[in-house]
């Protein structure tokens, strides 16, 4: 019986022996799981710091590009700097020079103005002068009178036969260059023959004229009154644009004024 208890006793130490190293073999696995997580951990850790190890020395080259940049910059910085010094002294000296164009354009304009306006002056005068010489020329030398008043003594005007004063009046409007226009009227100013012109005049109306009285008209009522020749002051002619004057002559019946012949005259003819 002792033997039993023994054995027994043996058996169940050997139960837990086993159990025991079942036990002590899973603890090992776990161990051994565990170092190899540890080994793959510190690989892993390994590798983490290799690259942050390279980070590292990417951030100090970068750093370095960086305060080279910064050293252009700056140096760029002092370029444009100066370069806007220069252009605002650049700018004051033209700012300078446009004031003195400025004072030199005002006084160059009043000249100017002062100069146009003796310039206008004087063509005024001489405008003058050019319509004196002219008048001088037709009038003071008789030409024009004589010429208008030897087409009113014809016998063709005198019997105010209106186809042969036309026809008449034609031929001295050929034959003289000065004649702008010749119209007659009878003694009551009534016209009695169309406005007679050269080719190319330009009428202000198309209409016939006969018929038409001028009684009241200055070149008219002078010859009426005066029993003579007439000559009005200088005009620009409505039609030709020119320094015009008119004379208006009577037409004599012997002693009887039957009509009055009318001559506009270009000055400059």
């Amino acid at each position: 019986r002792g033997f039993a208890v023994v054995a027994d006793e043996v058996r169940k130490l050997a139960e837990k022996t086993m159990s025991a190293t079942k036990e002590v073999g899973q603890v090992i696995q776990a161990i051994q799981a565990g170092a190899f997580d540890n080994i793959r951990g510190m690989d892993q850790a390994g590798t983490a710091v290799d690259d942050a190890t390279s980070l590292a020395g990417q951030s100090r080259a970068a750093l370095g590009e960086i305060v080279a940049l910064s050293g252009d910059a700056a140096g760029q910085v002092g370029e444009i700097a100066r370069s806007c010094e220069a252009q605002v002294a650049a700018g004051e000296r033209v700012q300078s020079a446009v004031g003195r164009i400025r004072d030199l354009s005002l006084r160059t304009a009043d000249g100017m103005a002062r100069s146009a306006a003796t310039i206008e002056a004087l063509g005024g005068e001489i405008e003058e002068l050019i319509k004196l010489n002219g008048v001088f020329r037709l009038i003071g030398q008789g030409a024009a009178q004589d010429a208008v008043e030897a087409l009113a003594a014809a016998p063709a005007m005198v019997a105010l036969d209106r186809e042969a004063m036309e026809r008449l009046m034609r031929r001295a409007l050929a034959e003289s260059a000065f004649l702008e226009l010749l119209y007659a009227t009878d003694a009551q100013g009534v016209q009695v023959t169309e406005n007679i012109a050269p080719a190319g005049f330009k009428s202000t109306s198309k209409a016939s004229m006969v018929g038409k009285n001028w009684s009241s008209r200055p070149w008219f009522t002078s010859v009426r009154d005066s029993q003579g020749t007439a000559i009005s002051p200088i005009y620009i002619s409505e039609a030709s644009g020119e320094y015009c004057l008119t004379i208006s002559v009577p037409i004599h019946q012997g002693d009887q004024v039957v009509g009055v012949l009318g001559a506009d005259i270009k000055v400059f003819g």
